[in-house]
């Protein structure tokens, strides 16, 4: 019998279908979920038509009997909300607009045509669009409608405030982000001094310059820019696509580096640092108009309300002219290189490397992506200003992550901060310990040795009595030579990897590989339940690390020496060890 999906789970399902991002394994038990109450379809349909279609679409009073019908289903209950749709017919073009915004794929529009059907089929006893329209009072068109009342729309995360300089921001100081802050969709921000740095889940970089107020939207790779200077930076596969929505037109990144200027009472402006963009001119009646695409060194300027692009030309300061005529039709490309390194983007890059390794089917597992199942660790400082990492303090701290499947090949790598290593030469420090270690075959073992001047990885051939298992029948690789004892208090990134092609081991210290010896093994590598940071296999034998780790992952392949580099060199918090790598071997 299927155990009932908890509240929770229920909304992660909502809000990962919401955001497009629903994978093949949960759409079953989200299909099933929506097939066990008439309410459950109504419900997501209410969720996706408010926070999809009024905020996206729906931008004329035409929309009103939109709004009316949201608030009725809200304050109704029972069969009436099935009826109170059903007596809404809405018009061919808005029902094109609303399919057409939502066929993201052939599996998503699938379901929610199903989700559609059921709420939005016109009735034969439909009162006519025109009359709905003409009943309802008249209201000043608006960009962005108001939410229906009793509204509360999901907030799904969809960014990172990577990095901030002097940055001061409106509203209520309580509610001010903070650097390493997650942002979510329909997050309204006005940055009234200084610079920000965001960083969406898809890894393209937006960097404000105040005054300016943006609001976060949820497909993750987009943003509306209501007024102020941003620069947006997109240089990875997974960031292209990126979308500045804009007074008066639309800017989609292609891989590039651009910048856009927006005003209450000014043009909207766009200029193309590096690579190329494509600009959308938005008409005001929703007519079609063609996209244009911007090279570099190349700018626009449109006036909200028109669908009439003006060329400017591109200067590259401002600096030395006359306010007047010169002025009007040109752009200064001098601000916007100024905007782009305002903040640091080291941390910028991170996310976005850590982003394309959730894409790796490889991936197993991330502490930044996956919680544990169980962890009795603290809360600590993290290697990036304002994140936070595993806090472990010996004794029995541990982290636990269950049913993980065997692998052939392996990758481990976690970033450490050492408080304490163990005064005895026989103790040891637990990295990464199955649960089952010494009774599984491939069961494994990643620990400090030697009171730090070593690391260990070991194989288990399993036994009934693992009493019984002396060293000497493990199968195990040793770096000697690290001397951790010098690195205590900073942070360091270790990592290990298997590779069951040439059978070889690979222990790496910063990026750099430390030893490499052969260690062949026969059967797969099963970690199963595996512990982090300590092993309760015996209350003899404590192996408690004392200190904290970051961003662990567990991949199933072996990663090569040029892809660690560039692992350490990206995820380097440290300035100076980010570079000694840049040129390294």
């Amino acid at each position: 019998m299927t155990k009932p999906l908890s509240d929770k789970q229920i909304d992660q399902l909502i809000a990962d279908y919401l955001a497009g991002s629903l994978s093949a394994a949960d759409r079953p038990a989200f299909e099933a979920w929506l097939r066990s109450s008439p309410e459950h379809p109504r419900r997501v349909a209410r969720l996706s038509m408010t926070g999809f279609c009024i905020r996206e679409v729906c931008h004329d009073t035409k929309a009103d009997y939109l709004l009316d019908a949201l608030n009725q289903i809200d304050e109704a209950s029972g069969p009436a909300q099935l009826v109170t749709l059903h007596n809404l017919n809405p018009s061919p073009w808005q029902r094109y607009r609303i399919h057409a915004v939502w066929g993201g794929t052939i599996a998503a529009a699938l379901l929610l045509g199903m989700v559609l059907t059921a709420v939005l089929l016109p009735s034969s006893n439909a009162p006519n669009p025109q009359e709905i329209v003409e009943n309802t009072p008249n209201k000043p068109a608006a960009s962005t409608p108001p939410t229906p009342r009793g509204f509360t729309p999901i907030a799904i995360p969809v960014a990172t405030l990577t990095a901030t300089h002097q940055a001061t921001w409106g509203g209520p100081a309580s509610a001010a982000p903070a650097q390493g802050d997650t942002l979510t969709s329909n997050q309204r921000l006005t940055l009234t001094a200084g610079f920000a740095e965001i960083t969406t889940n898809r890894g393209a970089i937006a960097i404000l310059q105040a005054p300016a107020t943006i609001e976060l939207l949820n497909n993750g790779n987009a943003l509306r820019l209501h007024a102020g200077k941003l620069v947006g930076k997109c240089d990875s596969d997974s960031s292209k696509g990126f979308t500045v929505h804009a007074p008066g037109i639309d800017v989609v990144d292609l891989g590039t580096v651009f910048g856009v200027a927006a005003g209450a009472d000014v043009m909207t402006s766009v200029l193309v640092l590096d690579g190329s963009v494509t600009v959308h001119p938005e008409s005001p009646a929703h007519i079609a108009t063609e996209p244009v695409v911007l090279m570099k060194n190349h700018a626009v300027s449109i006036q909200p309300g028109t669908s009439v692009l003006q060329k400017l030309e591109v200067v590259q300061s401002h600096r030395g002219q006359r306010a007047g005529v010169e002025l009007q039709n040109t752009i200064a490309r001098e601000e916007f290189e100024a905007l782009s390194d305002a903040v640091s983007s080291r941390q910028a890059r991170w996310v976005s490397y850590q982003y394309g390794l959730t894409q790796d089917p490889a991936l197993v597992v991330s502490s930044r992506r996956d919680p544990p199942q169980s962890s009795d660790a603290r809360s600590g400082q993290g290697r990036w200003p304002s994140t936070s990492a595993y806090l472990l303090r010996g004794g029995s701290d541990h982290l636990v992550y269950e049913s993980i499947e065997q692998t052939r090949s392996m990758t481990l790598s976690v970033w450490v901060r050492i408080n304490a290593l163990p005064e005895k030469q026989e103790t040891l420090s637990a990295l990464v310990v199955s649960d089952q270690w010494k009774v599984d075959r491939g069961a494994i073992a990643w620990q400090i040795v030697e009171k730090g001047n070593a690391i260990k990885f070991s194989l288990s051939p399993g036994n009934s009595d693992p009493s019984r298992l002396a060293a000497g029948d493990l199968v195990q690789d040793v770096a000697d030579g690290l001397g951790l004892e010098q690195y205590q208090g900073e942070w360091i990134h270790l990592a290990v990897v298997y590779n069951e092609e040439n059978s070889l081991v690979t222990h790496f210290l910063n990026g750099q590989p430390l030893q490499r010896q052969k260690m062949a093994f026969d059967s797969p590598l099963r970690p199963d339940r595996i512990q982090l940071g300590n092993w309760h296999g015996y209350a003899s034998d404590p192996r408690g690390f004392n200190g904290s780790m970051d961003d662990f992952l567990m991949l199933r392949r072996a990663m090569t020496d040029e892809q660690m580099r560039e692992l350490y060199r990206i995820g380097s918090a440290n300035k100076a060890g980010a570079s000694n790598t840049d040129s390294g071997n």
